[in-house]
């Protein structure tokens, strides 16, 4: 069509704020404000991108330009692991050894992107995303006792830098406690992961067959 896609996808008329755009790798400048002009919600997939070589979404330029983005795991197929924590630590690193300045894409920036951003992506940062009177009681609560989070000087590199998923000891979603003190009462660990199991066993034998 001469034109990007998501300049195709201006002329069909297909672009708006109903429209969630995962990756947008091969993005420009002229792409990413018509994203923010349209108010589109972009969600950036670091681990996953890099693990397929598709490259580096250019993030930090379509947040400088004020683009709706997000942060998000992609699927458990292409990332493995829909682990928020190492997400916001390579979203840090790679951004900066893109732009060879360690003071780019900072802890601060990382976290709103993983938590408002992903609301705001989503067009839910009225009901989610920070913890304010009013919307959805989603908490989760990190433990400071691990030796990678000490000494805690600047809460937000903590979590970004030095924060994993084992230190989360409460998690909390719409005011409902789904795990406290890493138990999870309403899950049978044994039979989840028996489960899981089986499945792995049962797409081995089909990619067998393939």
């Amino acid at each position: 069509h001469g034109v990007s896609p998501v300049q195709h996808m201006v002329d069909i008329g297909f672009l708006g704020e109903r429209l969630v755009a995962a990756h947008c790798v091969f993005t420009d400048e002229t792409d990413h404000a018509l994203l923010r002009d349209h108010a589109v919600g972009v969600v950036h997939n670091a681990i996953a991108n890099a693990k397929g070589g598709k490259g580096v979404a250019p993030a930090r330029e379509m947040y400088e330009r004020g683009v709706r983005l997000g942060l998000g795991t992609d699927g458990p197929m292409s990332g493995n692991r829909l682990d928020m924590f190492p997400l916001m630590r390579t979203v840090a690193y790679i951004h900066k050894a893109i732009a060879r300045d360690a003071t780019v894409v900072p802890a601060r920036t990382v976290l709103e992107l993983a938590t408002v951003g992903g609301a705001r992506s989503l067009h839910m940062e009225d009901a989610i995303g920070t913890l304010e009177a009013g919307k959805q009681a989603d908490v989760v609560v990190i433990s400071t006792d691990s030796p990678s989070l000490q000494p805690l000087h600047d809460p937000y590199s903590v979590v970004v830098y030095g924060a994993t998923a084992a230190d989360v000891d409460t998690t909390i979603v719409a005011g409902r406690v789904l795990m406290t003190g890493r138990r999870i009462p309403h899950i049978d660990r044994n039979a989840l992961l028996a489960r899981s199991r089986e499945i792995g066993r049962s797409v081995r034998d089909v990619l067998r067959d393939v």
